[in-house]
């Protein structure tokens, strides 16, 4: 959360409730666990951690992006 807090401080990120996101993002990450991922090819495990990441930090910025 204190990275959170930091990002919130400089403009980078907009939350409400750092705590919360931190704990979003844990549990999100939580979710790709081995065994489900180990049913996967390479291609879609890299697939689906760049799209989990992208809504994971840029979802967070304050400022659209493409």
């Amino acid at each position: 959360a204190s990275i959170l807090r930091e990002g919130v401080a400089k403009g980078v990120f907009q939350i409400n409730d750092t705590l919360l996101a931190a704990r979003a993002i844990g549990y999100a990450l939580r979710g790709f666990e081995l065994n489900w991922l180990v049913q996967e090819g390479k291609e879609r495990i890299e697939h689906y951690l760049t799209e989990l990441f992208n809504i994971i930090f840029y979802g967070l910025t304050s400022e659209k992006r493409c």
